[in-house]
């Protein structure tokens, strides 16, 4: 897994950040949320796919949660830790059919293809936009 989280980070680095911490807040939840749908849709099939899709779905939701920024509940950390947080989870994701076993399987399609948009939207994210966060007002 070093490795995928290696690439993920070097790709993040190199994308045009564009995306403030609201913005990201809505991609966390609807991927937290299309993981969550996965392994209810794989439940049938693939077990462990399925599996794997609950945990990356916990993995996104909770970080979200902890998060201090719009849609965070227990601001336990920063917008920037997450963001570091968000780089490991996207190599965990695209890493995930092999560490669960189901590498050859079609549904290990869904993870590289999850793991590439988490890449994406993480590298496309200014984290350091969500530091001084005013939540009296509502906006940075």
């Amino acid at each position: 897994m070093p490795l995928a989280s290696f690439a993920a980070r070097k790709v993040a680095n190199n994308l045009p950040k564009v995306l403030g911490p609201r913005a990201h807040a809505v991609m966390d939840y609807v991927t937290a949320g299309t993981f969550i749908t996965l392994g209810f849709l794989f439940w049938g099939r693939n077990k462990k796919a399925s599996m794997g899709a609950f945990l990356n779905g916990g993995a996104a939701l909770a970080n979200s949660l902890m998060t201090d920024y719009p849609g965070g509940v227990a601001r336990a950390y920063s917008f920037k830790t997450h963001g570091k947080i968000d780089v490991g989870l996207a190599g965990l994701t695209m890493m995930t059919p092999d560490i669960f076993a189901f590498d050859d399987d079609d549904e290990s399609k869904y993870f590289r293809m999850m793991g590439m948009m988490e890449t994406g939207v993480a590298g496309m994210t200014d984290f350091s936009e969500g530091e001084a966060w005013d939540w009296e007002a509502g906006a940075a």
